[in-house]
């Protein structure tokens, strides 16, 4: 496993403070003891009480792991932004619907190319933009994704199988945007059912950027700038 820690630049150690006791980014790929690394996190590279300082988490090719590692990211206190990009094994689908991730102050959640994930667990109330790309099994969105008050960006590519909402959401788009006061980006492509129902369901003028093309619409130069921009 490859282990890139980044550290700030004015790092003025107290006497006996540890190096990596002001950990903020950890990027972890290409690996095959992800579990196993936050398991014993005291005994390997005296991470143990440092991940708590970690705001940003980069996981990528870890191909074992295949449940939502919820127990796992529990010692991720200050996390901010979570990152997770072809772990290709990743299902979720041991994971029950009413689990949440226990990350307080996590504001941003990108996950791309995890094939096989079926669903998403709850997200905290902190979370601001979830982008979600290229995870053509998905089938489920977050059970609590009508109570995320502060979401302010919402970005769904590729997910072809998705093709229902989260209960208590009946209308779409409308009754998301009840539910979502803070939305200003919604971005829906190539998943054909929820474009199918969204434009079906009426305008979404209040959201000021906004991309959901008629389902197999071939991309326009427009959109593809839009796409740069995000």
């Amino acid at each position: 496993m490859l282990v890139d820690v980044v550290m700030p630049i004015e790092n003025h150690q107290t006497q006996g403070q540890r190096p990596l006791d002001t950990l903020t980014s950890l990027h972890l790929r290409n690996g095959s003891g992800f579990i196993s690394l936050l398991n014993s996190s005291k005994l390997q590279f005296g991470l143990g009480d440092c991940l708590a300082f970690v705001q940003q988490l980069h996981i990528r090719y870890c191909h074992n792991i295949v449940r939502w590692p919820v127990k796992e990211f529990r010692c991720l206190v200050r996390l901010r932004s979570l990152y997770i990009d072809d772990c290709r094994k990743l299902e979720g689908k041991g994971s029950s619907s009413k689990e949440i991730l226990l990350l307080p102050q996590l504001e941003s959640l990108q996950i791309y190319s995890c094939r096989s994930m079926l669903e998403i667990p709850m997200l905290p109330a902190s979370i601001g933009e979830m982008e979600i790309k290229g995870c053509r099994s998905l089938v489920g969105l977050p059970s609590n994704l009508g109570h995320l008050a502060k979401l302010r960006h919402l970005k769904l590519e590729s997910c072809s199988a998705l093709k229902v909402l989260p209960d208590g959401i009946t209308k779409f788009p409308q009754g998301l945007l009840k539910q979502l006061p803070a939305l200003k980006l919604l971005h829906i492509w190539e998943c054909p059912d929820l474009q199918k129902r969204c434009r079906e369901g009426g305008e979404v003028s209040p959201i000021p950027d906004k991309l959901i093309p008629a389902p197999y619409e071939p991309r326009t130069k427009r959109s593809v700038k839009m796409l740069l921009r995000w």
